[in-house]
């Protein structure tokens, strides 16, 4: 199912005019998508969509990982002020949260979620999912950049 989970989620995206490409990255198979037009600012930021292998409740299930790279190369002394006020701006999130990936000084957006064993359900919430995600992180961009340049 992960396969073609990341296929109905990359025509979608296609279809939207965004560009993607999948690699496998430790043996996962990860959509990336360029996002553009974020924000009042019109910014971009890198997605990157996989499915992960999880047993629950004893059968095998996959949860759906969206993660969005909105900043890079965050100022080392910077970062406990930044990761705070990531914190308050958490509360405001519809869903996911925003944090800092500290050995590589990224600033990102996280969602998740686990997927139903039906196949047309999952492919339902995989999008639902996408659409969540894509509208948080357009909403919170101009904020997340802001905060992520240092300006807490």
């Amino acid at each position: 199912m992960k396969v073609d989970v990341l296929l109905y989620l990359e025509t979608l995206l296609q279809d939207s005019g965004r560009q993607t490409a999948r690699v496998t990255q430790n043996g996962i198979d990860v959509l990336k998508v360029s996002l553009s037009g974020l924000g009042r600012a019109g910014g971009t930021a890198i997605t990157e969509i996989c499915c992960v292998p999880v047993a629950f409740n004893g059968s095998q299930r996959q949860l759906l990982q969206i993660f969005t790279t909105f900043a890079a190369d965050l100022d080392a002394d910077k970062l406990d002020a930044e990761a705070a006020a990531f914190n308050e701006l958490n509360l405001t999130l519809t869903c996911g949260f925003v944090g800092i990936y500290r050995k590589l000084r990224q600033a990102y957006h996280k969602y998740t979620i686990l997927l139903s064993a039906d196949e047309n359900t999952a492919f339902r919430q995989a999008t639902e999912a996408l659409d969540m995600t894509l509208g948080a992180v357009n909403g919170i961009f101009d904020r997340a950049v802001i905060i992520a340049d240092g300006n807490v």
